[in-house]
C-alpha cells in the first residue's frame, strides 16, 4: 500500500459536454499501460498486470480527491488490449467523481465520439495523497448519498461514477494485492465494493452488490495473446464485433 507514484503527470484537455466545459485527464501516451475490460457474471471487470492495475487505482484516487468542478478522467483506446478470456475488444474507461459534476448520457455520447483523445492542452501532476488515509474506517457512517456508486456501460465506454469517498474505496481494490497471492495460479481478484474487508464489525461475507472487480495477472500479456489467437481461429476477420454469449462460451471451451 506504500507504492505511491512519483513525478507522474497526466494530460489535460478542455472538452465541452452538455454545454459545459469539462477538464478531461488521461495518461500520457508514454505510460506503458495494458488494460482490458469485460462484463461477466453481472460484474464489470478491469483486467491488467500489476503495474497497470496500480495506475488505474492511482488515477481513481486522484479523481476521488480532485477539487476542481467538472473534472473527469479517461483511459482511451491507445492503452486497451483485447480481454484475456475471449479476445473481445475492450471499452474505454471513464472515471467520474459525482461530487464534482458529471456529464449526462448525451455528454458521454459526445465524449465517446471524440475518442481516442486528441492533442494535449497541458499537464497535471498525479496526486494520490497518502494511501493510508484512503482506509476510511468511518465509511459506513457517511450519508447514503456519499456511499453510492455506479459502474455501467454507456455509449461503448465503461463508466465508473461515485462520490469522492466511495471512489476512493473502489480504487483500493486495484492496490489490494500482494506477491504471495500470485503463488496460487498467478492471479489476484478483488471486488471494488468488498467494504467488509477493513470493517469486520458490519459483518463478514459477500455483499449483495458487486458492481466492479479488479483482476490482476502476472502473465496478462500471454493470456491476451492466447485468447486473441483462439478467437481469430474461430471467428477470423471479426476482431472488433462483440461476441454473443454462446460465441464467448465457445472461445472459453477452446
Amino acid at each position: 500500500m506504500t507504492d505511491v507514484p512519483r513525478r507522474v503527470k497526466l494530460h489535460r484537455r478542455d472538452v465541452t459536454l452538455d454545454g459545459r466545459v469539462f477538464t478531461v485527464l488521461s495518461p500520457r501516451p508514454s505510460e506503458p499501460l495494458r488494460i482490458a475490460t469485460n462484463h461477466a457474471h453481472e460484474t464489470w471487470h478491469i483486467l491488467s498486470n500489476p503495474t497497470s492495475a496500480r495506475f488505474v487505482a492511482w488515477l481513481m484516487l486522484h479523481v476521488s480527491r480532485e477539487r476542481h468542478p467538472n473534472t473527469i478522467a479517461v483511459i482511451d483506446q491507445r492503452f486497451l488490449v483485447p480481454n484475456p478470456f475471449d479476445g473481445d475488444a475492450s471499452d474505454p474507461i471513464v472515471i467520474m467523481n459525482s461530487n464534482l459534476g458529471t456529464p449526462g448520457r448525451r455528454g458521454l455520447a459526445a465524449l465517446s465520439g471524440r475518442l481516442p483523445l486528441g492533442r494535449s492542452e497541458g499537464t497535471v501532476r498525479l496526486n494520490v495523497g497518502s494511501i493510508d488515509d484512503a482506509w476510511d474506517t468511518n465509511w459506513s457512517l457517511r450519508p447514503a448519498h456519499q456511499r453510492r456508486c455506479r459502474i455501467d456501460s454507456v455509449k461503448g465506454m465503461t463508466v465508473i461514477a461515485a462520490p469522492g469517498p466511495t471512489l476512493c474505496w473502489l480504487a483500493l481494490a486495484g492496490l489490494r494485492f500482494w506477491a504471495d497471492e500470485f503463488s496460487y495460479g498467478g492471479s489476484s481478484s478483488n471486488y471494488m465494493d468488498d467494504r467488509w474487508y477493513t470493517q469486520p464489525w458490519i459483518g463478514f461475507g459477500p455483499w449483495t452488490e458487486r458492481a466492479g472487480e479488479f483482476q490482476v495477472f502476472l502473465d496478462f500479456d500471454e493470456r491476451v495473446r492466447a485468447a486473441t489467437a483462439r478467437r481469430n481461429k474461430l471467428f477470423p476477420g471479426d476482431s472488433r464485433t462483440k461476441l454473443t454469449p454462446d460465441e464467448r462460451e465457445l472461445v472459453w471451451r477452446k
